[in-house]
């Protein structure tokens, strides 16, 4: 029989393909995937299933695609019968955009997902260690739909459900679908979601690069200051933000200085040292650290009595002979993965939540127990759509002092939520009438 469902409540598209036996299915994914001892073992991870999930290529940003990508593997992983999965077949990125407004959905550099930010060995090694039956191919057989059915959005909804009786086709959504696929409501789910992102392993290329920032912010930190500490601060202020998103960019730029000023307490001690350099590797694309840093400063020197000044530092400046645009092809997407591992990297983060780029950060940077693994912080701003509310409620990371999104001593003024489907339900009114536990 199809896999039943009673109603269909939901814009998470299910769509069912044409069957297969299960004889075929094992040739189809024995012929398909790399053959290092695949099926002789009773415990490998492919022995049984019977559908495959299919995740598509989204059209947007790297950060969206990763979310797209962790959530089919969620709610795969949930199910209570064991299905294999298609990574996409491409990714898409920006070129040259620079986050200006007029190029931001300009997804138009079009390349195969292992040419992107991920390493193919170890990234299908960690997934088989958490159990997915991944079929690794560059050709995946496409199936013309017979059927849609819809789903609940709340990962308890797969964890009561049983995956396809028969080896048939799925995906969880068309491409247009991203990025709030599910919500994690449950312990399971959350730290089910925290393996599968850290399963993403970056490319060789990007950690040489991430790693080689990382050791010099380093250096420069040990001279810096006696904690040899440095912070990674995702600055989002971009003019898209402030023209389409509605960002009050006056009032961001304050909430980093705020946030800022309580670092300096709280992760450096300025009150008991004197003279103390605080490096800040800044991560982004199209920001003036002169006159950030020179914005910092000034505050600074306002509130604090001690010698305390802030030195500004991205990839450029640390490498000006490296041409960043041309080793990584112009695909500023997969470019900016290197600072995406330098930020998760960092001894301390400070992100802006409104950003899928720095929630996903701050995921990498919490463990499976919902605890910060290195101090991580988001500055107390959002945007007009209160993404920030809404990226909070689907991945489950921590910040330092207090509830996510935004911490800080003002968290403690709203009431906390009695789960992430009411959070979520808050903020998007349509898809989170489906959040209903």
């Amino acid at each position: 029989m199809m896999w039943k469902t009673a109603k269909v409540i939901g814009a998470v598209a299910l769509v069912f393909c044409v069957s297969l036996d299960s004889f075929s299915l094992y040739k189809w994914t024995a012929s398909h995937i790399d053959r290092r001892g695949l099926y002789t073992d009773p415990e490998h991870p492919c022995v049984g299933v019977t559908g495959v999930v299919v995740i598509p290529t989204v059209e947007r940003g790297m950060s969206n695609q990763r979310m797209r990508i962790i959530q089919d593997l969620l709610a795969t992983a949930l199910l209570r019968t064991k299905v294999a999965v298609v990574l996409p077949k491409f990714i898409y990125s920006r070129s040259n955009c620079h986050y200006r407004k007029y190029c931001m959905d300009a997804h138009k550099n079009k390349f195969l997902f292992w040419e992107g930010p991920f390493d193919r060995d170890s990234t299908l090694k960690a997934l088989g260690d958490l159990g997915f039956c991944v079929i690794d191919t560059k050709k995946p057989r496409s199936h013309k739909p017979e059927m849609a059915w819809s789903t609940s959005i709340m990962a308890s909804g797969y964890e009561r459900m049983d995956g396809p009786s028969k080896p048939i086709h799925v995906h969880l959504g068309d491409a247009s679908s991203c990025c709030a696929n599910v919500i994690p409501n449950t312990k399971r789910s959350e730290a089910l979601l925290n393996d599968i992102n850290a399963a993403f392993k970056p490319s060789l290329f990007v950690d040489y690069h991430a790693s080689t920032i990382v050791s010099k912010m380093n250096a420069i930190a040990q001279s810096a200051n006696e904690s040899g500490k440095w912070i990674s601060l995702h600055w989002r202020g971009e003019e898209d933000m402030v023209q389409d998103a509605k960002l009050d960019q006056v009032g961001y730029l304050r909430a980093i200085k705020k946030r800022f000023l309580d670092l300096a307490d709280e992760e450096f001690d300025v009150y008991y040292e004197d003279n103390i350099a605080i490096p800040v590797l800044v991560l982004g694309d199209n920001v003036g650290i002169h006159y950030l840093e020179n914005e910092l400063n000034t505050y600074m020197s306002d509130e604090v009595s001690q010698d305390v000044h802030v030195k500004l530092y991205k990839k450029e400046s640390l490498f000006p002979l490296i041409n960043w645009q041309k080793i990584f092809k112009n695909r500023d997407d997969v470019k900016g993965q290197v600072d995406f591992e330098a930020g998760a990297r960092s001894p301390i983060f400070v992100g802006s939540p409104y950003s899928s780029f720095s929630a996903l950060i701050a995921l990498e940077r919490t463990d499976t127990k919902g605890r910060t693994i290195l101090p991580t912080y988001m500055i107390n701003a959002d945007v007009i759509s209160q993404t920030a509310k809404v990226l909070a409620a689907q991945l489950p990371y921590a910040v330092s002092d207090g509830e996510a999104p935004f911490g800080g001593v003002d968290a403690e003024q709203f009431e906390r939520p009695k789960s992430r489907c009411v959070d979520f339900a808050k903020v998007e009114n349509e898809l989170g009438k489906q959040c209903v536990e």
